[in-house]
């Protein structure tokens, strides 16, 4: 009977399969009924390769061409998802594999670094780079060319080995040069990034990756190298992070479009990656260059937008096993503020007893820090904006001098010279020969055309007499996540105590900084209302969007903020034309997004703008705190953790004197995690 059905029917009938059995469901149909015109379109859409001898059988399939051999088959163009999920993946076939997929949406893969012995099997950076470097597309390299389509870019890296070896330190490969390939992308519309490196365990130090022995090493250099435990270095993936992470960022390829990140690297400090600018001139580290000639262009280059901001738009961030302290968890807010959930799993937060000091105090602390990450922000934003100003001050001032001086110098070199032919008196002799009848020296007086006249500086003069200040943003953060290590000592009888005593401690300190930040908002409310200050506040993600991003776009009155008394004038500055910016911010981008002078700054209009909403938003409520990490836990527990509690290695076991023991809740409703497993789709 199912022999008789047309094709559509058989594509009604898979409709109704659910996504994880649809490719084996697609299979067995076309094995029974080969010739019934079934479509194998769902066999390729989601491809997941845990198998490194199915890429190169994949890769044979799709390079098979129909049988009239005029043209090629479609399947390549059906593939939407591709997951390399293997160590030991020839990594020649997969550059050729991922070349044939012009239309993938979502590209995960699994890489092992083979320290001990470089063969053909191995990923090394110069393979990454190849893949993601579209400059060299021309020059016939194998590099995606499905960039504009991809919404899911994921790198799962596993360095460890079991032997020592410092091949790779020698030769300083490292997987930097991928994603600065990916800075240099165009723009995209490319929202998620994951980069993962697993933690040392006894597991990813005897992977099938670790042991796979294909291409061995020169003798002379590898001989007498000894076993060594899990003491001695592992190799490092990355090596320059506070220049790549930075102008990964700040790049074209995913600035605006980013908005879930995940970066786990186990042990390595992430603050100033995150949070600062990239160096002006990042050094070559030891790159080639020959006696008498310039470095390449690789090393030369400046990193692009610098002054920009960091992903304006991220709202999700992963930064598990990394090494981050309670401190730099404002600072993240105050650099990302649309972000809403923040997992921070073993990153050695308030662990041991500072997490415990003074009755847990430091977790109130640390709530009241993470409420006011958003005055934190205005502070930081008006001493550059009033740097800004000063400095134009200075430049208009010294203009207006020099101009000044000029004129009078030419004015007294006139009356000089006119005073002096009065006096001169002819010479005997011939004159003809020695004298010229033109000059080729221009007038200077004319080339100034008025040296006495003053040049407009960049800003608006009336900016330098007016005080500016930004109303402090209300907290956007939903949901926190972290680990709660404490030492042997402060275990109370039941877990669930030290649950709830931590969450009323950061209930409290999360409105402690709500009830500050109020009353900084009402203090400028009675500022704006005299019209004795000028009051900004930071544009939404709307007004950015929409191209309403600088204080400068008012033009007209009838744009005045309006004070209780219905007079405008008041609080209206004179520097709201559009030439006050005009000449200092060059684009549109740098105008809505940049900090440079008054961009990104919109004028405050209205009072209720003062107001703070604690219905319904996340100033009303404390952020979720989740305590339970990535396990998945029924009850509270308490486990005891290593000392490489960064690596995430946990176990169970009888606490001894010194140990920390690391307290595990279930997760809360609305935590991090969950939006993270609906954003990563897996559970890594």
């Amino acid at each position: 009977m199912l022999q008789d059905l047309p094709t559509e029917l058989y594509e009604a009938i898979l409709s109704h399969v659910p996504e994880s059995e649809l490719p084996q469901t697609t299979l067995s149909l076309t094995r029974v009924f080969p010739y019934h015109g079934i479509s194998t379109r769902a066999l390729f859409r989601d491809v997941r390769l845990k198998d490194a001898e199915q890429v190169l059988q994949l890769y044979r399939r799709l390079r098979k061409q129909s049988a009239d051999n005029q043209e090629e088959d479609p399947a390549p163009t059906w593939v939407r998802t591709f997951n390399l999920e293997t160590w030991t993946a020839d990594a020649e076939i997969v550059l050729n594999l991922v070349q044939l997929l012009p239309n993938l949406t979502r590209l995960v893969l699994w890489i092992g670094l083979l320290v001990l012995w470089i063969g053909p099997t191995n990923f090394m950076p110069e393979h990454l780079e190849e893949m993601f470097d579209l400059r060299r597309k021309s020059q016939g390299s194998r590099c995606l060319s499905c960039v504009g389509k991809l919404e899911y870019l994921s790198f799962r890296f596993r360095p460890y080995v079991r032997q020592a070896s410092y091949y790779h330190f020698l030769k300083g490969a490292y997987f930097d040069s991928a994603l600065e390939a990916i800075s240099c992308w165009p723009s995209t519309n490319l929202p998620k990034l994951s980069i993962i490196q697993d933690p040392l365990t006894t597991e990813s130090s005897t992977s099938a990756g670790s042991d796979v022995q294909v291409a061995p090493p020169s003798v002379s250099f590898s001989s007498g190298l000894p076993k060594l435990n899990h003491d001695f270095a592992q190799p490092l993936v990355f090596f320059r992070l506070d220049t790549t992470v930075p102008e990964l960022l700040r790049s074209d390829a995913i600035r605006l479009s980013l908005t879930s990140f995940r970066i786990r690297l186990p042990a390595r400090s992430l603050m100033r990656s995150l949070t600062h600018a990239p160096p002006p001139n990042p050094p070559s580290f030891g790159a080639p260059v020959t006696p008498g000639e310039a470095p390449t262009y690789r090393y030369s280059v400046p990193p692009r937008n610098s002054h920009l901001p960091p992903s304006p738009y991220l709202k999700l961030l992963d930064l598990s096993t990394s090494s981050v302290s309670e401190d730099a968890i404002a600072l993240i807010l105050v650099r990302y503020p649309a972000l809403t959930h923040l997992i921070a799993d073993d990153c050695g937060i308030l662990k041991g007893e500072l997490g415990h000091r003074d009755g847990g105090q430091e977790w109130a602390k640390l709530s009241k820090e993470c409420a006011l990450a958003g005055s934190l922000r205005a502070k930081n934003r008006e001493k550059k904006v009033k740097q800004w100003i000063e400095e134009e001050k200075t430049a208009a001032m010294n203009k207006q001098d020099a101009t000044g001086s000029r004129g009078r110098e030419h004015s007294q070199a006139g009356e000089g010279e006119s005073s002096a032919a009065g006096r001169r008196r002819p010479k005997k002799g011939r004159k003809g020969l020695a004298t010229a009848t033109i000059s080729l020296k221009k007038n200077d007086a004319q080339n100034h055309n008025g040296a006495n006249t003053i040049s407009r500086p960049r800003a608006d003069p009336a900016l330098f007499i007016q005080k500016i200040r930004i109303l402090p943003p209300t907290p956007t953060l939903q949901a926190f996540s972290t680990s709660l290590v404490v030492p042997a000592g402060s275990i109370p009888a039941e877990a669930a105590d030290i649950l709830s005593s931590t969450n009323d401690l950061w209930e409290r300190g999360w409105a402690e900084g709500i009830k500050i930040l109020t009353a900084i908002r009402n203090r400028l409310r009675a500022s704006w209302r005299t019209g004795s200050v000028r009051v900004l506040r930071f544009a939404t993600v709307e007004e950015m969007q929409s191209g309403v991003g600088s204080a400068s776009s008012y033009e007209s009155d009838s744009s005045r903020p309006q004070t209780p008394d219905g007079n405008g004038g008041s609080s209206r500055s004179p520097a709201r034309s559009i030439s006050s910016l005009s000449s200092h911010l060059s684009g549109k981008s740098e105008m809505n997004y940049g900090e440079e002078g008054l961009g990104g700054l919109v004028d405050v209009v209205d009072e209720s703008e003062f107001d703070v909403n604690l219905i319904g938003t996340p100033a009303g409520n404390a952020p979720v705190l989740c305590l339970a990490g990535s396990s998945e836990v029924y009850n509270p527990v308490v486990v005891r953790a290593q000392a490489s509690s960064l690596a995430g290695s946990v176990h169970a076991g009888r606490s001894r004197p010194g140990d920390n023991l690391r307290v595990v809740r279930p997760h809360a409703e609305g935590c991090p995690h969950e939006l993270g497993k609906d954003t990563w789709l897996d559970s890594w």
